[in-house]
Order: C-alpha cells, then structure tokens, then sequence
C-alpha cells in the first residue's frame, strides 16, 4: 500500500539582523572590538560603520560610509539606516549604536542583551531609557538614551526614521525640547558636571564642543516626546514596556511564534488584522537589556565615572 507525503507548512525565515554603529575617528583596536561584539549574532556584510570624521580610515573588515556629520550621530543614524535598506526592507531587526560603546559601556553585557534581542526580538523599538525627574517641576522625562536602539517590525523601524528626520528639521535642530526655565537649567548643570553623573568632558571641551553637545541633548529629549506620544497607555510611565516584560518577551513565545508580551502581541494582532493600516499602529517601547538593565547601568556609570577621572571613593553618597 502506498503511502502519499503528508505535506509540512514551511516554517518563515526569520530575517538576519543588520548592525549599524557611527563613530567619529576609527582604530584597529576599535575595530577588533566591533568585530568582536557581533561575533555569533551578526554576519559581517550586514553591518555598516558610518565615518563622521573626514580625515579617519576607511575600516578595514566592514563597509564603511562617509557621514555628512551635519547633525553629529543622529544624522549618521538616518543616514546608515537608509544605507542599509536592501539589508533591513524597513522590517528585519537593525541594531543601531554610536561609538561609546567602546568607550562608556560595559559591551560585555550589552552584547548579550543584543544577542537575545537578535534571536528572539519583540515587536518593539528598544534602547536604554531614561526617566528623569525635572528638578523644580513634576514633569518626568521619558526618552531612550540616544547612544543604542534596536527596531524590529515595520511600526519600529518607521517611527524610528520619522523621528531622525523630525529633529533634524531647521525648526527643531538646536531648539530646547521643552520651554520650562528648569530645563534649561538642568542641561546646563548636566554640561558643567554638576551632578555627579555630568557631561564626562566637562571642563575640558571647546566652546563648539559644548554646543554640539547641547544641541544632542535637546535632540535626545525631543526624540523622546516624538516617541512617546505615539504610544498608547494611560500615563507616561506605562509608555515603557517594565524590564521584566521585554524579558518575558524575548524568551517566551505561543506556538505560533508570536511574542508572550501583551503590548507587543496587541501590536502584532493589529498588524494582521489590518495589513494596509500600519501607520494606524501603537509604538511599543522598552529596554533593551531587560533584566540585565540594572547591572548594565551601574556598570556603565561606573565606567563613565572613571573617564571623567574620579576615583570611587569621589563618587557622590547617596
């Protein structure tokens, strides 16, 4: 008796990642790091070095672009990512960080958050977030930290370059992302390392410097406002997938493959049910690092506290 082949639905291939890093000025040793940092979850030819120093090297491993520098990283962000575009198709996973990772991170650690979110990544666009208080005011800050990102899915990747393309308008670029005086007040204690947690070049950068930097920040915090407000959900602070979600979400998963976090499987849901009203979508934001995300900052700030040049019995008490 013959027996015919039962038939096997084929199982979507999941898109490889593509890792973007700018950087201004360029070394062996900092390429050897890169290399090492997408060892196992991130094929060379996907990955982009976006150059905003005229007068550094091209890499020698990776595909290097010339950034115009017109708008320090952010405008190297935009411009890598519209590079990479065959690569990513506006919604495979794209992994984007500027060269403090070499210098201000623990990459160890971040590297294995990546790793994670390069295999099993939500629905969501995910960085290091940032809610700080606005001393005087009940205003909070809601913003990624502009250093990382990682999208996946067409609503990330699209709210992503919106929003690099907004904060580089002649309207935005150099203008404060909120009108309060405090505002003001706390970006400049921010750049004359009044905190504690300061500018790590305070003190000792040029005029211009101190104004690019300034100018960033304001760029940071708008990007934050711009995101923010495409999500849903009651209040600011649940604008943020919690850290134990993002985790849930990135080694949990039904059957089907979808993701176990509820913000990102409503997403997803949305998706299907209405393919041609993608724009209609909530923006789903959190941390990259999950659980890891309290380990990874102390890491970090201890190692931009040392570059600063404190010593960790000058570390301030809490």
């Amino acid at each position: 008796m013959s027996h015919s082949a039962q038939p096997h639905s084929a199982q979507p291939q999941r898109a490889q990642p593509v890792a973007l890093l700018v950087a201004y000025g360029w070394s062996a040793a900092q390429e050897d790091r890169w290399s090492r940092f997408l060892s196992g979850w991130c094929p060379t030819d996907r990955a982009l070095v976006v150059q905003n120093d005229p007068t550094s090297p091209d890499c020698a491993r990776f595909r290097t672009l010339r950034g115009s520098n017109a708008f320090a990283e952010f405008s190297g962000y935009l411009e890598g990512y519209d590079a990479l575009a065959p690569e990513h198709g506006g919604s495979a996973p794209v992994f984007v960080v500027n060269d403090t990772l070499f210098s201000h991170r623990w990459s160890t650690g971040w590297k294995r958050a990546v790793r994670l979110w390069a295999h099993r990544p939500p629905l969501a666009l995910l960085g290091d977030p940032r809610h700080d208080p606005l001393p005087g005011t009940d205003r909070t800050l809601h913003f990624l930290s502009s250093w990382i990102f990682a999208l996946h899915g067409p609503d990330a990747h699209r709210h992503f370059r919106a929003g690099l393309v907004a904060i580089q308008s002649p309207e935005n670029w150099g203008v404060p992302a909120y009108p309060e005086p405090e505002y003001g007040l706390m970006v400049r204690d921010y750049l004359d390392g009044r905190r504690g947690r300061g500018w790590s070049r305070a003190g000792r950068a040029t005029a211009a410097l101190r104004a690019l930097k300034e100018q960033c920040i304001y760029a940071e915090h708008r990007l934050g406002i711009i995101w923010t407000s495409k999500v849903g959900g009651p209040n600011a602070d649940s604008r943020f997938l919690p850290d134990k979600s993002v985790f849930r979400a990135l080694f949990q998963s039904n059957k089907r493959g979808q993701p176990a976090n509820p913000h990102a499987r409503a997403a997803a849901a949305a998706r299907d049910a209405n393919p041609a009203e993608v724009s209609a979508n909530p923006l789903v934001l959190g941390s990259l690092a999950g659980y890891w995300r309290p380990l990874v900052r102390v890491s970090d700030r201890l190692l931009s506290a040392r570059r600063r040049g404190f010593h960790w019995a000058k570390l301030p008490q809490r």
